[in-house]
């Protein structure tokens, strides 16, 4: 069997020439397993896009390509990008200026 020669290709200029109808855009996504693959769900503002059945062996090769991505333009950029549970964390604290307020009419 010969390799697949996409799996992990980094030349994409081909790929960005697809019909708009067969590209993705998400900004969420959800995961479930079975015994024998892995699912991932792509969802853009809450409403499915897309559906990935992942054997385990790509699923695991594709988060570390995908990380492995995302850490060289960190650093080519000089930046770290948050996760999404991090910008979550920060939505759900409460506010420093209402804490105070609320202690001030407190008093």
């Amino acid at each position: 069997m010969t390799p697949d020669p996409n799996l992990g290709k980094d030349g994409v200029d081909d790929d960005l020439s697809l019909p708009d109808h067969k590209q993705i855009y998400a900004n969420g996504f959800y995961t479930a397993v079975s015994p024998v693959d892995v699912v991932v769900g792509l969802t853009r503002n809450g409403q499915n896009t897309a559906v990935l059945n992942l054997s385990f062996s790509l699923a695991k090769t594709l988060a570390f390509n995908l990380l492995e991505v995302v850490e060289d333009f960190e650093e080519k950029l000089g930046i770290e990008f948050p996760t999404l549970d991090k910008i979550f964390e920060h939505f759900n604290e409460p506010d420093e200026v209402d804490s105070n307020e609320k202690q001030e009419e407190s008093d």
